[in-house]
Parts: C-alpha cells; structure tokens; sequence
C-alpha cells in the first residue's frame, strides 16, 4: 500500500512584491490562450544556503479565476544582487553583474528554473529570446531559457561576463488550476546575501501575446533573498508512526536539519540491540522505504536530503518491545544528536489497517511532494 506527503520548509526570509499593472479579469471558464489574470505570485520557504550546493526556492503563481487546461504562464527570474568586491564584500560571485566570469552559457549555468522540488537542472535551451519572438511563435510548454537580464524590457539575453543571470519558464496549466508551482534554483559560489525577482505573464496567443521573457514594471512579482550559512547545528528525528506491526517495514522516522550538508558532512542514524534501520531512497521529489533486514545503522549524506528531509524504517525483531533511534552528525559535521523510540507490535497486527498513526495507512511506498496525506 502506497501513501505520499507534502513537504514544508522553513521560511528565513521572503518579501512578496505585486506589480501594480492592470490586468483585465477573464472568465472561469476561459479558453486557452486566452490568458487568465495572474493576481499573485507567493515565495514558499526559503532555505539556508551552503557555499558550492545547489538551493531551490518554491514560487507559487496565483491567478485570480480558476484556468482552462493548456493555457501558457510565463515566469521569468533574474537575479538582483549577490556578493561583490563592489558592494563591500570580500569577494565576486559569478552571479553578480560586476563579475569578469561569464556564466549562463554552455556548461556553466548558475541560475534556472523548472518544476523539480528537488532543483535538478532542467532540459534548457541557452540563449537569447525575444518577447517578440513570443507573438509569432508560442513558448514551448515545460522549456526552460537560460540567459541574461536584457536592455530590452521583456527580452531574455545572453548570457556572459558583466550579464545579470536570468531565466524564464513556460508553464502549461492545468484545467481548473488555480495557481502552478516553479521552483528558482541557484549555486552560490560567495559567502553572503543573494536575492532574486520572480515575475509572471499569462501567454494570450500569437498576435496578441504581452507574455514577457523577464520582468518589466507593473508585472506581478515577488523578491526572495538567501543568505548562506554554515553547518546544520540541529538534526530532529520525527515518528510517522510511533509503533509498527511485526514483519513489516518497520516505523517511518523523518530526519530533519536546519540546513544543508556538504563534502563529506553526513548523519549516522542507528538503532539500539534487536532493531534494523533502513535508509529511504530518492528520486528527485520521491522517497521509497526499503525494508530493513541487517543493519542497525544508516548513513545520511546531501543525497539522501530534499531540502533538509530525509526519511529512514526502523523494524524491531522483538514484539512488545520498544528501541531507540539516534541521530548523530558525522564527518565534519559538528557533534549534533538526537534520539527518538519505537516500538513493535505482534505478527497478528499486520492484518489490520497497519501502522499505528499515519491515519492507519501502511506507509511503504511513494510519497511524494505535492500531494496528501502531509507527513510534515
């Protein structure tokens, strides 16, 4: 049985700002193509940032009607400031327009956007693209355009040294959606404070598009700064479920930091005498249990994390009996730990409605960013 979970972060900082164009108001029941009004555009939780590691930021765009299927949502990105010898800070980051070092080119792309929670790096296509290009030629739905800040309002430019990095998206929505989720990803190479605009323009056919490759004043928009930081100083174990059926895949633990690893930082989960520990897997957004059998230790490293989540099962081989669960950084990591219990149930516990907690659902399988129950 199968089950799937939302995952929410911490926010640290986020300033939501509306442009102030006027955007005419189109039925519920719009055609595609005709271009629902985009009313607001949310930055989700916005993570710590390490030096070298790739952080993904979620921006929700909120239309004012419900939309119709295949209608077009461009969403454009730049980035607005980043560490600078000009700025007062001790070095230039390769996103910073003062910097010599070109970047939003061939294999060196330093700013995007897509639709992975994780940040993987879309199919992109890298290069200049023109708001006009737009009225003749519709946005292919799910491309990524990888470039630079533009003289040109609404234009998308190349990318290079001395460039502002950018990005855009085109998103096709769903029928009867309300709001669609991108998430803005970037590397930070300096220690500091980096921000980023997001806007967003509904694409109404060609002939007649006002869509925009990157942000012009009075679309609708948003600003999200990141800072970087050090280390996670905390590590949280949560139980999903608190007891497990004997034979099973044991109790699921979430494993939280309040920040992202790097090199070789890592968390040691291990169980105490009589229990096994399985580590879940990921594939971008999605965890899978794998059922302990052996070992009574797990190894989290940056992989094993999605934005400071990570999942193990502890199965205890003894019915009635309760174990500890302890979490302890490693590598270079600085000595945080935790610790948590769970307990086994009977054999005969299996034929029920499985796990205790979790709304009685057997959690083995699958869950997923974006979809319900929340295991938060």
């Amino acid at each position: 049985m199968s089950t799937k979970t939302t995952f929410k972060r911490v926010a640290l900082v986020a300033v939501v700002a509306l442009g102030l164009g006027g955007l005419s108001a189109v039925p519920a029941t719009a055609a595609a193509g005709t271009g629902s009004t985009i009313s607001s555009i949310a930055i989700g939780t916005v993570p710590t940032a390490r030096v070298g590691e790739t952080v993904t930021v979620p921006v929700t765009i909120n239309t004012a009607a419900a939309m119709a299927a295949s209608e077009t949502i461009v969403v454009a990105a730049k980035i607005t400031s980043a560490p600078s010898l000009n700025g007062g800070q001790t070095a230039t980051s390769v996103l910073s327009s003062a910097s010599s070092s070109g970047t939003q080119v061939s294999g060196n792309v330093k700013f995007w956007i897509s639709t992975s929670a994780s940040g993987n790096f879309p199919a992109a296509v890298i290069g200049a693209r023109t708001a006009a290009t737009s009225r003749t030629t519709a946005p292919t739905a799910g491309t990524v355009y990888i470039g630079s800040a533009s003289s040109t309002a609404g234009d998308l430019a190349a990318g290079g040294a001395g460039t502002t990095p950018a990005a855009a998206m085109s998103v096709a929505t769903a029928a009867a959606d309300s709001s669609e989720t991108v998430y803005v990803s970037f590397i930070p190479d300096v220690a500091g404070s980096y921000s980023f605009i997001v806007s967003a323009t509904s694409w109404a056919g060609t002939g007649t598009d006002t869509s925009h490759m990157s942000y012009v004043a009075g679309d609708v928009s948003a600003v999200a700064t990141v800072a970087t930081g050090g280390a996670p100083t905390t590590v949280t174990l949560t139980k999903i479920n608190s007891s497990h059926p004997k034979s099973s895949t044991g109790s699921l633990i979430r494993v939280n930091l309040n920040g992202q690893l790097t090199g070789d930082e890592a968390v040691d989960v291990t169980a105490s005498s009589g229990a096994y520990i399985a580590e879940a897997t990921v594939s971008a957004v999605t965890f899978t249990s794998a059922t302990p059998t052996a070992s009574t230790s797990a190894r989290l490293t940056k992989d094993d994390f999605v934005n400071g989540i990570a999942f193990v099962n502890v199965l205890g081989t003894t019915a009635g009996s309760t174990y500890t669960v302890t979490a302890t950084g490693t590598g270079t990591l600085a000595a945080i730990t935790t610790n948590t219990t769970v307990t086994t149930g009977y054999a005969s516990d299996a034929a029920a409605a499985a796990f205790v907690g979790a709304g009685g659902t057997a959690v083995t399988t699958g869950w997923k960013a974006g979809t319900s129950p929340a295991y938060n």
